[in-house]
């Protein structure tokens, strides 16, 4: 799928075009793939 926001503190990530996407205090960039296979977590609706 491509890249998303992990927010390193909460283990959510955020999708591209959101409002929170490369916006949290902490975080990296990373690969759905990567951010699902390492127990990190979508962010409630879509956000």
């Amino acid at each position: 799928m491509g890249v998303v926001w992990l927010n390193t503190d909460s283990g959510i990530y955020h999708m591209p075009g959101t409002v929170h996407y490369g916006m949290t205090k902490t975080g990296v960039y990373m690969c759905k793939a990567d951010a699902d296979a390492t127990g990190n977590k979508p962010a409630a609706n879509g956000q």
